[in-house]
């Protein structure tokens, strides 16, 4: 079968492999795995809010990294530093 032949069949809940239909989190899965990795992220995004749960985004994840990894490395000041550096 063709890829688009299997995305039809994996759209129908029909495991063209087995030759069986599959169960609604089994199609699911299959459909995820369809997408570019650049749309998991929104798939994500909404499953979390179906959940009623909050997400980060890959930004404010990717900002929560530098600044864990500014912490290890010892790229740190203490406030009145801050303070002093900013003026405030």
């Amino acid at each position: 079968m063709t890829d688009r032949g299997n995305l039809d069949a994996v759209a129908r809940g029909y495991d063209a492999d087995r030759g069986i239909g599959m169960t609604t989190r089994e199609e699911l899965h299959k459909l995820i795995d369809t997408l570019a990795d650049e749309q998991i992220a929104e798939v994500r995004q909404y499953i979390y809010e179906l959940r009623g749960e909050e997400s980060l985004s890959e930004e404010t994840l990717a900002a929560v990294r530098e600044g864990l990894d500014d912490i290890q490395s010892g790229r740190v000041m203490d406030a009145q530093e801050y303070r002093r550096t900013r003026g405030v």
